[in-house]
């Protein structure tokens, strides 16, 4: 059974199904910022990472798994999806092997 619920989980990781389908592939290793919405979180994206679905100005969807240590920003009980942002980040697909779009958020800071 617990091989099942595995096979599931990492069937559901390569798919990075953020619901857009359109979208232009960001460059490992650059530095993108713009403004944005996060659209929501994402709790079983695959088994080494999770965290909430970033829509950007690149007409990319990506996912971050944490805030930055150094900003202001925080998810406060009352916030809806979205919640537009201003963002900065690094395409880091070396951080989860079990997804394409996965960044490190540098600064993040809600409009």
């Amino acid at each position: 059974m617990a091989a099942v619920c595995f096979c599931a989980m990492l069937g559901s990781c390569n798919s990075d199904n953020d619901g857009n389908d359109d979208h232009i592939p960001l460059q490992p290793g650059k530095y993108y910022a713009g403004k944005g919405q996060i659209i929501r979180a994402e709790y079983m994206a695959c088994v080494c990472c999770g965290g909430w679905w970033l829509k950007t100005e690149q007409a990319d969807s990506v996912l971050f798994g944490n805030v930055p240590e150094n900003s202001s920003f925080t998810f406060e009980p009352d916030d809806s999806f979205p919640i537009p942002v201003e963002y900065g980040f690094f395409v880091d697909s070396s951080v989860c092997w079990q997804i394409r779009r996965l960044v490190t958020m540098q600064t993040l800071k809600k409009l």
